[in-house]
């Protein structure tokens, strides 16, 4: 008798809240959400999701590391500079940057994350990590500590800052361009 009347309860309230169990369409979620935002693997570890002005140009792009890859799992955060530094500069070589701006190598430590601005006259990048520590064999030490900078064929002095070694996230805002509006 007490099984019949748990069961009894289950099947009425999966009755009352059934229709929360069925999927939402795609204008359901928009209608929530917003509209959905491109991204693009631009290497193997690697998500580009850029933003566009009016006129169809980039504006802004946001790097960030892509987890899920042709059936592989990465679970590292940090950017992998090699392939980091092939997309920035495939993106926007050191040649179309313009001058050093007057922000070029600062770096904001703000609580638990960091940005560090590379300003050029033509465009900003912002390389952003978290600030957590990492044990090591010598002991708890910063987790950019614990890597070497790559100064390969591509290499530049925002790649050869030792504050970059580990970004999470990078983006590169060019400075004469406006972003359209949503």
């Amino acid at each position: 008798m007490r099984n019949k009347q748990i069961l009894m309860v289950i099947l009425w309230v999966l009755c009352i809240t059934g229709g929360a169990c069925y999927g939402q369409t795609a204008s359901q979620i928009e209608e929530k959400y917003g509209k959905p935002i491109s991204s693009y693997a631009v290497s193997e570890h690697i998500w580009m999701s850029p933003a566009f002005a009016d006129d169809g140009q980039m504006c802004r792009a946001s790097f960030y590391h892509r987890h899920i890859s042709a059936g592989t799992i990465y679970l590292s955060n940090d950017l992998p500079l090699s392939e980091l530094k092939d997309v920035v500069n495939q993106l926007v070589p050191i040649q179309k940057r313009g001058k050093k701006g007057e922000l070029f190598g600062i770096s904001l430590i703000t609580g638990p994350s960091a940005d560090t601005i590379f300003d050029y006259e033509k465009v900003t990048f912002y390389f952003s990590w978290s600030t957590h520590f990492r044990p090591s064999e010598k002991g708890a030490e910063t987790s950019g500590q614990t890597k070497k900078a790559d100064k390969g064929a591509n290499s530049d002095e925002i790649f050869d800052s030792p504050s970059v070694l580990d970004a999470e996230t990078v983006t590169i805002k060019w400075n004469d361009r406006t972003c359209a509006k949503k």
